[in-house]
């Protein structure tokens, strides 16, 4: 309630004054602030391993967590997470919200502590402000980690040491020692490098002691509560002791950790505390010099009160971690968060110190003339003030936005891993630990193994036979390498695979790598079991032969159907050839498509030595939302130059319903759009490509969701428009009513774009449209908000078109089907007049379109020899691809050049040139008028190589 002057009741301007008298309006934005830059991409990143080890502790009972807590943590963080997950959930911005509180409390106790420490308001409010801004509170205020915690919990220790225990009264209550006690022992029990903060307060009481005359008094009251900590933290030391001094002494040559020196040490605190870990180390020292000047400043300053405490606050724990450091690395800055609150102190009382002395105390009257002659001063210090900020904003933003700086991505590992393996791969982790994010992140039903195992350090020949059976189980390995050694110090699994398996892929995510190996095969090394492959296949190109092929005879919608080639080389080989895998439904509609050379193109065919066996695994994806149903996998080898050879045996596969709902990865929709319509949901489209060609049918599916009954006789129309919101072309396809609620299905729709369609950009809609063909209206809950849903833009490539017939020097009359050949160029690549051996020879053929063609056909080039034996041969699109015969216009004229490559050792004579047309999906040539499927163009004299 504001208060209002025409409420004049003693009630109100009570409230009034209490209001604005508690609430300190400035420390208020500041909280504001913090909480903003907290909460802020809070759910963006993925939860990395530590992460990830919490939740899965957390997730445990409580006598699971007590007994089962890794031998260097204390319990009382996994102890808070679980009892939050039981009332939030597990979701990566709720595990993460226990930080983000505590760091909201961090801001607010650092005001509480800066009010003990300083006797200036500006010291205070520079303090808390610093605190709100700086990366590193912010880094780990969003991490489901315990250091955030141990921070609050060591300022309030501080708070409680400052405010009861050093106080001016003679006599200190019970309840005053108590919450030091406890809050103290709170410290402990979340964090053993608490201890550090508290041998800080103890050389820091002891230097009290020393001053003070009524040092009994003190010290008794110190004891006292020192006896409480010690007491409340005796039950958990006495267990986790020896397991700590046990974790201590293996971590260091487990994860190949070295001591630092202390210069380095120092180096490494100050760049940590100022820029936090998201800056580049080349520049993190300069970046970090703003603030540890006014660090330097505020030690050397005789304003600051407490400044013995200060320094004992931050350095014993750094000199002392130090030392432990030498005996048991690492040295790590993160185990000293709890120290960084003096750092800020410290700095706020530098700047103040730079302040004249009319800015500095709030309470004077500041006169012009006093501020004007000390200008400088306050330039200097408002200067170095925005330098901090804008370092602070520098590394927030590569907090926030900069991949190179982001949390290890085991959301991209798991949706990388869902999205390309099959049910009968195996996912090996080197490292134990990374278990948990695998239970956390769902990576699909691959079966998972741990190389080496839980325990000490293993010995190669032990964690060799360990993944060499692994790999004699399954066809292919996924491994996932932590990034340090600690699980694999010899780097065994990693060198078997790459001595005995196929590498076929490879990405990072973080410091964690992702690798894809091909085994040598199940059941034998490289080639089919005795009874040879299920489905025998037996096709031919130059000495190479697919001999069949293993596959399953069911997959779901959104898995991968494995795919095992066999091949064979029993000749000589000049082509890299590669085989096409389509799914192909009744109506020859294609669903799965998985196109590319054996092995991933690591093992190019033309390489292949003779009687070479090769198994080639393929992962034929069936996207999310196919319709359930038998399909036939079709299979084609092909090599750029010459025409494909396609499998005969219909090998049939059958599509089921999915057994789980997607994760948000798995879709990887080329554009999303999530419109509701009654009934059904558009959650977006994949594009065949990423522009629109004219003449070019443009492929499109669409992946709807059931959300309740679909009404009767609705139509899909995909249309594309101009900038002006014409319709160019669309595509309407009737909207399937046998759909079950929460079932996804595809939609596929081809805009034939207008051969004479020119450049510009248009967008895709989607409108759904009833019986009387009037737009059914997108609903946002029960308003609706749009006609259709926009998919966005699309480039549309235009061509241009000549009608004129240019001077040909070998002129023809042929005609092949709706195309005129009307004749030919020849011309040796090396510009000589005779075409030679051992010299490319381009061939320009010359065509004439007399009716739109909606078929896109090869055109071939043929050398026959006089005894009728096929010489060198090119095929290709026209125009090498760019101009399909779909975009041609009647009448058109176009010059179309191909490239025949005449070897070296090609015999001297005349060649027959054969041209024709074919469509490469049927292999079916266009008739010649007059008979035929092929023009005689004319005989070509190939002179000997020079």
């Amino acid at each position: 309630m504001w208060y209002d002057p025409s409420m004049n009741t003693r009630f109100h301007r009570r409230f009034y004054r209490r209001f604005h008298r508690r609430v300190d309006w400035p420390v208020a934005l500041i909280l504001l602030l913090a909480w903003a830059l907290r909460v802020y991409q809070l759910g963006a990143q993925s939860l990395w391993t530590d992460e990830g080890y919490s939740v899965h502790l957390a997730g445990q009972s409580l006598s699971v967590i007590l007994t089962d807590i890794v031998s260097d943590h204390s319990p009382l963080y996994y102890l808070i997470l679980h009892v939050w997950m039981r009332l939030a959930g597990q979701g990566e911005f709720a595990v993460r919200f226990v930080s983000v509180f505590c760091g909201l409390v961090v801001v607010a106790l650092t005001y509480a502590v800066g009010r003990r420490i300083f006797n200036r308001r500006a010291a205070i409010l520079v303090t808390v402000f610093l605190t709100a801004i700086t990366p590193l509170q912010v880094y780990y205020a969003q991490e489901a980690r315990v250091h955030i915690l141990v921070v609050a919990l060591g300022l309030a220790s501080v708070y409680l040491l400052l405010r009861n225990l050093f106080s001016a009264r003679k006599r200190v209550s019970i309840r005053d020692g108590v919450a030091y006690a406890l809050v103290t022992a709170a410290g402990l029990w979340a964090f053993y490098y608490f201890a550090l903060l508290i041998l800080a307060q103890n050389v820091y009481v002891a230097y009290r002691l020393w001053q003070a005359e009524d040092r009994w008094r003190l010290a008794r009251r110190w004891l006292a509560a020192q006896f409480g900590v010690a007491l409340l933290f005796a039950p958990w030391a006495v267990y986790a002791a020896p397991r700590v001094i046990e974790s201590f002494r293996m971590r260091a040559p487990a994860f190949g950790f070295a001591s630092l020196d202390l210069l380095a040490a120092l180096r490494l605190c100050l760049e940590t505390f100022s820029v936090g870990p998201t800056v580049d180390p080349a520049l993190a020292l300069v970046l970090s010099l703003p603030l540890a000047a006014l660090v330097v400043i505020g030690l050397l300053s005789s304003r600051t009160r407490r400044r013995a405490w200060l320094v004992c606050w931050l350095g014993v724990p750094v000199l002392v971690a130090w030392l432990v450091n030498v005996r048991f690395p690492p040295f790590l800055p993160r185990y000293l968060l709890v120290v960084t609150p003096a750092y800020y102190l410290l700095a706020a009382s530098g700047l103040v110190a730079l302040l004249p002395q009319q800015v500095r105390h709030s309470s004077h009257t500041v006169r012009c003339a006093n501020v004007r002659r000390q200008w400088p001063r306050l330039t200097f210090a408002v200067g170095i003030l925005l330098l901090t900020i804008l370092v602070s904003g520098f590394s927030l933003d590569n907090n926030y936005h900069n991949p190179t700086f982001a949390r290890d991505d085991y959301r991209g590992v798991t949706a990388t891993i869902r999205r390309n393996s099959a049910a009968d791969e195996a996912l090996v982790l080197n490292a134990w630990w990374q278990d948990s994010m695998f239970d956390y992140y769902d990576s699909g039903p691959l079966t998972r193994y741990g190389v080496p195992e839980p325990g000490q350090l293993p010995d190669r020949a032990s964690t060799e036979a360990a993944i060499a059976a692994v790999a004699g189980q399954h066809p292919a390995v996924w491994l996932c390498l932590y990034g340090s050694t600690a699980g694999d110090p010899d780097n065994a699994v990693e060198g078997w695979l790459n001595g005995h398996c196929a590498r076929v892929w490879e990405g990072w995510f973080g410091q964690v790598r992702l690798v894809r190996y091909l085994t040598p095969g199940v059941p034998g090394p490289g080639a089919p079991g005795p009874a040879g492959p299920a489905y025998p296949l037996d096709v031919r190109q130059e000495g190479l032969t697919l001999v069949g092929l293993d596959t399953s005879a069911a997959v779901t919608a959104g898995a991968n159907l494995p795919v095992d080639l066999y091949w064979q080389r029993e000749g000589r080989i000049r082509a890299d050839y590669s085989a096409a895998l389509r799914l192909v439904d009744a109506q020859g509609r294609v669903w799965g498509l998985q196109d590319g050379q054996p092995l991933s193109g690591l093992y190019p065919t033309s390489t292949w030595p003779k009687g070479e066996q090769v198994r080639d695994r393929r992962l034929l994806l069936v996207p999310w939302g196919t319709p359930p149903g038998d399909y036939v996998l079709q299979v084609q080898v092909y090599a750029p130059d010459r025409p494909p050879a396609e499998a005969q045996t219909p090998v049939r596969v059958t599509v089921g319903r999915p057994a789980r709902v997607p994760e948000p990865g798995d879709l990887a929709l080329d554009r999303s759009v999530n419109a509701d319509w009654d009934g059904v949901r558009l959650h977006g489209a994949w594009l065949s490509n990423p522009t629109a060609r004219a003449g070019d049918p443009f492929l499109v599916d669409l992946l709807w969701e059931c959300t309740g009954p679909i009404p009767a006789d609705l139509q899909a129309t995909l249309e594309l428009r101009d900038a002006a919101g014409a319709i160019v072309t669309e595509s309407i396809v009737p909207l399937d009513r046998a759909w079950e609620p929460g079932e996804l299905r595809r939609q596929i729709h081809t805009l034939p774009v207008p051969a004479t369609a020119p450049d510009g950009e248009c967008r895709l809609w989607v409108v759904l449209r009833g019986p009387g063909g009037a737009p059914v209206p997108v609903r946002w809950w029960f308003v609706s908000v749009a006609d259709g849903a926009d998919l966005g833009s699309i480039p549309v490539v235009g061509r241009s078109h000549s009608y004129d017939v240019p001077p040909i020097a070998h002129p023809l009359t042929a005609q092949l089907g709706d195309v005129r050949l009307l004749g030919y160029d020849l011309q040796p690549a090396d510009g000589g007049a005779v075409p030679r051996a051992g010299v490319d020879l381009r061939v320009t053929l010359y065509w004439q379109c007399v009716q739109p063609m909606d078929t896109s056909y090869t055109v071939f080039c043929h050398l026959v020899a006089a005894d009728g034996a096929l010489g060198p041969q090119q095929d290709d699109v026209p125009c090498l691809g760019r101009c399909p015969t779909t975009g041609w216009v009647p009448g058109e004229v176009l010059a179309d050049e191909h490239t025949i490559v005449l070897p070296a050792d090609l015999a001297p004579g005349a060649y027959t040139l054969y041209v024709g047309m074919y469509d490469a999906q049927t292999m079916q040539r266009l008739p010649v008028a007059g008979g035929g499927d092929a023009v005689p163009a004319g005989i070509i004299e190939i002179a000997p190589a020079r």
